[in-house]
């Protein structure tokens, strides 16, 4: 009767995420996925104490006029022992919601410092965009943290971009944002064209960067619409002095249109994939 109940409560739960007024037939494929969560979130919690398994890989972001690489985005990566490669879309809102995001975005950061300090080393004087948490931002301690870890590592804080999604943004508290700003830092809009994406919030908040989703860009060599939404979004950013990456460009032909419309960054597969700082050194030195 026990096991009865517990798979009856499995169903209600699925019903509760899918809205009111619904029924859910229970099946096993709900059990596993809830097994997993709990063991996800046990290997999580050992994995941001002893921070072994977790690294980090740098996209570049292509500068379409000067052809050289000007900034990358910093992704961190999870190579579990018994699961292997991790999506960062799976074990990143475990991190929020477990309260280990701060403690693993600290020992993210460091990280990217450090690669930073080695890519400075090498003669490599580029940008850095750093995906954050608004919860991080909301610790008092975030920057005390941060400007501990530039002093160690010799940090120039203006190459540094935090990307932070737009409801992200809506929901820190204005003061927090500002102290972005005033402590040096620069803030990118990311996914852009995804969800509520408003250009009058690109008009009213301190945004050096957008990051268009590549959703957008998908079908942009048959969709006029997207060409025509893109094209405009350049324009206005231009008139507003904000920069505009596009994401997600795979092929030469999205390439082309792109830059016909206006687009002067770019990131994506085209032209790399996220690697290793000790790779993608290399193909800094070898262009």
């Amino acid at each position: 009767m026990e096991e009865i109940i517990r798979k009856a409560n499995i169903a209600m739960y699925h019903s509760k995420q899918k809205g009111k007024n619904r029924y859910t037939f229970f099946n096993e494929d709900m059990d596993y996925a809830i097994k997993k969560k709990a063991d996800l979130i046990l290997k999580l919690k050992k994995a941001v104490e002893e921070d072994k398994e977790f690294y980090v890989v740098y996209q570049p972001i292509y500068n379409v006029e000067s052809r050289k690489i000007e900034a990358v985005e910093a992704l961190a990566r999870w190579n579990n022992n018994k699961y292997s490669e991790i999506s960062p879309s799976e074990f990143i809102p475990l991190l929020e919601e477990t309260g280990l995001i701060e403690k693993f975005g600290l020992n993210i950061i460091e990280r990217i410092f450090r690669d930073i300090n080695t890519f400075n080393k090498n003669g490599f004087d580029i940008r850095f965009n750093i995906n954050i948490s608004p919860v991080q931002i909301r610790n008092n301690d975030f920057f005390y943290h941060i400007n501990t870890l530039m002093k160690k590592y010799s940090i120039n804080i203006k190459n540094i971009f935090f990307e932070l999604t737009e409801t992200q943004i809506l929901n820190l508290n204005e003061d927090k944002i500002n102290e972005i700003i005033e402590r040096g830092a620069q803030i990118a809009l990311d996914d852009f064209g995804t969800g509520y994406s408003s250009i009058i919030n690109v008009m009213q908040l301190p945004i050096s960067e957008i990051k268009i989703d590549k959703f957008i860009i998908d079908n942009i060599e048959e969709d006029e619409k997207a060409r025509i939404l893109i094209e405009a979004i350049v324009y206005i950013a231009g008139k507003l002095r904000t920069e505009v990456v596009v994401e997600g460009v795979e092929n030469k032909k999205q390439y082309d249109i792109l830059k016909k419309l206006g687009v002067k960054n770019i990131q994506g597969y085209l032209i790399s994939k996220p690697k290793i700082m000790e790779d993608l050194i290399m193909d800094l030195k070898n262009p």
